[in-house]
């Protein structure tokens, strides 16, 4: 029984992970500038708290989820090497996220 019933949570967890890719997170995490609605108006000093609320709310892929969490905890120029290197890892062609962190350092 011990064996059907970890073979039922394995299933189901492959399951669950399966619905969004690793690269579809990292396409979400690149696409947070565009896709924070509630950013546009928004005071810069709350554009990033709203805007990492945004990203969190569409990850679903535990290994985005983590890369997300690791960017918090690393300078923000380790944040945009990092980034680029994923999204180009996970054939994005762009990052707006990338774009939105360059311009951040350089206010």
């Amino acid at each position: 029984m011990n064996g059907k019933l970890a073979c039922v949570f394995a299933a189901l967890a492959l399951a669950l992970g399966a619905c969004q890719s690793y690269e579809k997170g990292v396409e979400v995490i690149c696409q947070g500038p565009n896709s924070c609605a509630e950013c546009a108006n928004v005071d810069p000093s709350m554009r990033m708290a709203l805007m990492a609320k945004s990203i969190e709310d569409d990850l679903s892929n535990g290994q985005a989820i983590e890369l997300f969490g690791t960017m918090g905890a690393i300078s923000p120029a380790e944040r945009i090497v990092k980034l680029e290197a994923e999204a180009k890892a996970a054939g994005l062609t762009a990052c707006p996220m990338v774009d939105f962190l360059r311009q951040s350092m350089a206010e």
